[in-house]
Formats: structure tokens, C-alpha cells, sequence
């Protein structure tokens, strides 16, 4: 797994299994088959499709959309949408 620090501009399609320790300042799409562990914020909406996983364990500032994916809420996000649910563990806050 790889690991990215500091601050990406512009949407991002994540293709590779990525720890990120930075800032996302748009959308930020998981591909199929990819492992995000997500430390830091991403400004935008975060997408997981179908076939990867997502561990939020800092704050989305906009929608996380399941469409088919693992997702697991540690910490905190605006809104969840899509036709799939995410896991939320104690502690954490959505809204």
C-alpha cells in the first residue's frame, strides 16, 4: 500500500491501495479493487464502487456514496448516499 501526504487538487480516480495522510480538495472516486485508508479530509464527495473499500478515519465534507463497495465511518462525514449502506462504528458522526 502506498502512502500520499500533503494536498491534491482536482478530482481524483484513486487506482492503486492508498493511505492518505493529506487533503483531497474535490471528489475522490475508489476504482473497483482499491483499498483507501483515509487519514485526513477530503473537501468533496467520496465514492467506493463496487468491489473496493474505503476506511474513513478522518472527515469527508461532502456525500460518501456506496455503490457497492466496503465502507467503514471512523470519524466524521457530512451525508451518506448511494444504494448501499456504510458501516458507522461508535463515535463517529454523520450530519
Amino acid at each position: 500500500m502506498d502512502e500520499e501526504w500533503g494536498e491534491i487538487e482536482g478530482l481524483v480516480i484513486l487506482d492503486r491501495d492508498l493511505e492518505l495522510q493529506g487533503i483531497v480538495t474535490s471528489r475522490l472516486t475508489v476504482k473497483s479493487g482499491v483499498v483507501l485508508i483515509l487519514r485526513e479530509i477530503v473537501t468533496g464527495d467520496l465514492i467506493v464502487e463496487a468491489g473496493a473499500r474505503a476506511d474513513v478515519h478522518g472527515v469527508v465534507n461532502g456525500t460518501v456514496f456506496n455503490e457497492g463497495g466496503e465502507v467503514t465511518i471512523w470519524e466524521n462525514v457530512d451525508r451518506l448516499g448511494g444504494p448501499y449502506s456504510c458501516s458507522v462504528e461508535p463515535g463517529a458522526i454523520v450530519g
